[in-house]
């Protein structure tokens, strides 16, 4: 066998061995991805610099408009009222004035026709003083009953369109629910271990128990059990809670002690090869940052883990 040959068997040897044994950051719940759904905060960055979710069933969200300016309406726009030329109106003043100083003291000077009866000239008169009048009272009228504006204009509506994003309140959280976020770890880490699918449903979102169920199936085809004993939460601390769409949220950052380490179903305790990974018989410290959501009345659900 040539010298080439040679390697590239050693190569992929040392390659299928590895990837035959169990990844030690699978060793943990949930297999210690950073998955689920923390409401409108599921893609920021988490004050406690855990890592960003990396699988989720939440949409991406823009963030909130900027509010803009009060509404101010905009003085209407009228449409010019057509009363006339001012030089025009001053003519038809005058003669209008003329007919009548000649209907009242005679004025031969007017007529077009012989004597002192009214004329062509006093008709035409009378009828463009009955048209002036209609004009100037129409004018009268529309001016005092406020005429209709012929459009309105613009003065900056609201879009219509709905926030991108919920409006989130802050949540102040209780020792309660401190309390409940620690048993809800320990029951979880419990049932994880045993491989109790019906437990774990009990203590986290559909979208979370689909996650877990998935790492649980991994490891079933693998042949591979996770053990978690021991565990002895350490410290809950908050990071962050608040409220949105009628669910309340609350963030922590979980310290715990526990034993956590494969082992391979078909074998024994006793067997030599049982723990398929190193197991230490002092329990480690490890973290995690961890997000319960629970509606009005009801109780906390695991709904995201993200890795610290």
């Amino acid at each position: 066998m040539r010298p080439g040959s040679v390697t590239k068997s050693l190569l992929m040897i040392a390659f299928l061995a590895a990837v035959s044994q169990p990844n030690p950051v699978d060793a943990k719940a949930g297999g210690g991805h950073s998955s689920g759904s923390r409401g409108s905060h599921t893609y920021e960055s988490s004050p406690s610099g855990a890592q960003p979710v990396q699988r989720s069933t939440a949409p991406q969200t823009a963030p909130q408009p900027a509010p803009s300016a009060p509404y101010q309406p905009r003085p209407p726009v009228y449409a010019p009222q057509p009363v006339g030329h001012p030089f025009l109106r001053g003519i038809a003043g005058g003669l209008v004035g003329a007919s009548i100083a000649h209907m009242l003291f005679g004025s031969g000077g007017f007529g077009m026709t012989g004597g002192g009866g009214p004329g062509l000239l006093h008709f035409l008169l009378i009828g463009l003083a009955l048209w002036f009048g209609y004009r100037l009272i129409r004018s009268l009228m529309n001016r005092k009953g406020g005429s209709m504006p012929l459009f309105q204009q613009p003065g900056g509506f609201p879009l219509g369109s709905a926030q991108t994003r919920p409006v989130s309140q802050p949540l102040m959280l209780t020792e309660e629910d401190r309390k409940a976020f620690g048993q809800a770890f320990l029951a979880i880490q419990s049932a994880w271990s045993d491989r109790d699918f019906s437990r774990l449903q009990r203590y986290m979102t559909p979208e979370m128990v689909s996650y877990f169920n998935e790492e649980l199936s991994a490891n079933i085809s693998r042949g591979l059990v996770n053990r978690v004993e021991q565990v002895q939460v350490q410290s809950i601390n908050q990071v962050e809670a608040w409220q949105e769409n009628g669910l309340a949220y609350a963030t922590v950052v979980i310290k715990w002690t526990a034993k956590d380490y494969m082992v391979r179903a078909d074998r024994t305790p006793a067997d030599p090869d049982y723990a398929a990974t190193p197991s230490s018989s002092l329990a480690a410290l490890d973290q995690e940052q961890w997000t319960f959501v629970k509606a009005q009345g009801g109780h906390w659900l695991l709904s995201a883990i993200q890795q610290m």
